[in-house]
């Protein structure tokens, strides 16, 4: 839409109405059409509306890997439960998260090539109004006297010129944007919770541990954490967003996660003679990562209460594969 509005004259956009009423004289009233607000979706919620995203992460990884010297077995389960908040955009038909619907896609194109086209068409007028600005700077009478002026000069030679007058078609074909099918709703705060277990053996045939039970060395690790989730940075409640687009009949979502570490107790116990340092308990930061992807989705039923789930494998900072399961639900009023 930016690329639109910038072929068009500034006086010409709704956002700028000093700009609008000083520039648009009587004599060019006709051609400083503002860029109409679209219409409504049907089912588009007012702006600032609430909304809510809540999501359960569960990640699951269990094994036992034997190497030549090593034997590993882990169980290791983390779970995370954030709710978020949302408020809502006046809906548009640009999307931000979402699929580009194509007929739109090809309308803004085709407007585009007619803006710049229009601009060329309204290049002498322009000049003229902006003659006038200068002349008068802040004087209204001024810009009142001189834009008469002006009028009286365009009628005297036979009223708007052809250009012009395609130009004003060109501007009112430009100002018919499409409904407002999509929805935007952003992240305002969130909160939640966290726990994880984790238990990780090894045993060590290691040539020093030849007087250890079945010549073994055995090292033990626990890391455990049962907590609220850590508040975000000032001036960072979120990085969560929805998006709804009514004629495309999807969900676009970045789904809400942890902003900062999650730090969970480590205990060590090890009698490998040369680990006996590292035993005792510490506070680690949990490889657990989230990416933040954009998950759509396809609407069913009230686009007000949608749900779902994703399962897919991952590896987390550590290199330990695993299962996650995304149990996710977006509600509006």
């Amino acid at each position: 839409m930016d690329s639109l509005q910038s072929a068009v004259p500034a006086s010409s956009h709704p956002s700028h109405p000093f700009r609008v009423s000083r520039l648009c004289l009587p004599a060019v009233a006709s051609l400083c059409l503002g860029l109409s607000a679209h219409a409504q979706a049907s089912g588009a919620l007012p702006a600032n509306s609430p909304a809510r995203i809540s999501v359960e992460y569960s990640f699951e990884s269990r094994g036992r890997k034997a190497g030549q010297l090593d034997t590993v077995e882990w169980n290791v389960q983390r779970n995370a439960s954030i709710v978020t908040t949302l408020k809502s955009r006046a809906a548009s038909p640009y999307p931000a998260l979402g699929p580009k619907d194509p007929a739109i896609a090809a309308d803004t194109q085709r407007k585009q090539a007619l803006a710049a086209k229009t601009q060329q068409q309204m290049q002498p007028m322009m000049q003229a109004a902006e003659q006038i600005m200068a002349r008068c700077g802040d004087d209204d009478a001024c810009v009142e006297r001189e834009s008469m002026k002006l009028g009286a000069s365009i009628n005297a030679k036979g009223g708007l010129s052809a250009d012009e007058k395609a130009a004003g078609r060109n501007i009112a074909e430009i100002s018919k944007l499409p409904e407002g099918s999509v929805q935007l709703f952003e992240g305002v705060s969130q909160q939640g919770s966290f726990r994880i277990r984790e238990n990780v053996t090894i045993l060590t045939a290691d040539p020093i541990c030849h007087d250890r039970p079945n010549k073994r060395c055995k090292r033990e690790e626990q890391r455990v954490a049962e907590a609220a989730l850590p508040q975000a940075p000032a001036g960072k409640g979120t990085a969560s967003l929805a998006e709804v687009s009514h004629n495309g009949g999807t969900l676009t979502m970045i789904l809400p996660m942890p902003l900062n570490a999650l730090m969970v107790e480590q205990t060590i116990q090890t009698d490998h003679p040369e680990q006996a340092r590292e035993s005792g308990r510490s506070q680690v930061v949990s490889p657990w990562s989230f990416t933040g992807d954009t998950l759509t989705v396809k609407l069913k039923g009230d686009w007000r209460k949608q749900s779902g789930e994703q399962v897919s494998e991952v590896t987390d900072r550590a290199g330990l594969k695993g299962k996650l399961t995304v149990r996710w639900r977006f509600e509006a009023p």
